[in-house]
């Protein structure tokens, strides 16, 4: 009976090392993501990754703004209903804003550069980034709005309006956010699951068997 147990508690550790597989290669892959660098050289790349992102986001932010700017000096814009000058108003104040602070980490890094603020500015400017994707969703789908209202009517630019928003939160929010609340789901997972793991190894100590046998 003392022989036995010890192998049937090695097969109950295979079966349970052959279920955490998945979990192993998930976690391999996390060690493979990290990078051999120091804290300075890591601060380095995420603020080259952050002004990329930047660069995009202002090129839209521009011809966006541009495009607000002229349309009162059209010739029709007197002839807009009360609720697309209301939309335009909005759509116009979204896109300033989201332009402030796409522009304030360029500011900032200039008033407080020489000064050791590199996780600072990095930190500050994702924040402000993130706030000003929100405003530019709001100016992009009151653009699309105003535009359909214009030229079909309500009709159309009520069911635009709530398309274009669905998918750019969709898009832009819900794409990201998801994948983050999947990675914390796993991550928490393959704590209680090692934990069980573990239990039978403890349990299985032939220690009143052997004595057993031994008598």
């Amino acid at each position: 009976m003392a022989a036995t147990e010890p192998q049937e508690v090695g097969r109950e550790e295979a079966r349970d090392g052959g279920g955490d597989e998945s979990r192993g290669d998930e976690r391999d892959e996390a060690r493979d993501d990290e990078r051999d660098e120091s804290r300075g050289e890591r601060l380095d790349r995420n603020q080259m990754e952050l002004l990329n992102e930047l660069r995009v986001a202002g090129t839209g932010i521009q011809v966006l703004l541009a495009f607000l700017l002229v349309v009162p000096f059209d010739s029709r814009f007197d002839r807009l209903s009360s609720f697309e000058r209301y939309d335009y108003f909005v759509a116009l104040l979204c896109i300033a804003v989201a332009a402030v602070l796409l522009i304030a980490p360029s500011i900032h890094h200039r008033l407080l550069f020489h000064r050791r603020q590199k996780r600072f500015l990095v930190a500050v400017a994702t924040g402000l980034m993130i706030v000003a994707m929100g405003f530019l969703a709001v100016g992009l789908v009151g653009i699309l709005t105003l535009i359909s209202d214009m030229m079909f009517g309500a009709s159309t630019a009520v069911p635009v309006g709530g398309t274009a928003l669905i998918v750019v939160v969709a898009v832009w929010f819900g794409v990201p956010l998801k994948r983050r609340r999947c990675r914390k789901s796993q991550q928490g997972a393959v704590r209680p699951r090692t934990t069980r793991c573990l239990q039978p190894v403890a349990k299985t100590r032939p220690t009143d068997s052997q004595d057993d046998g031994k008598r």
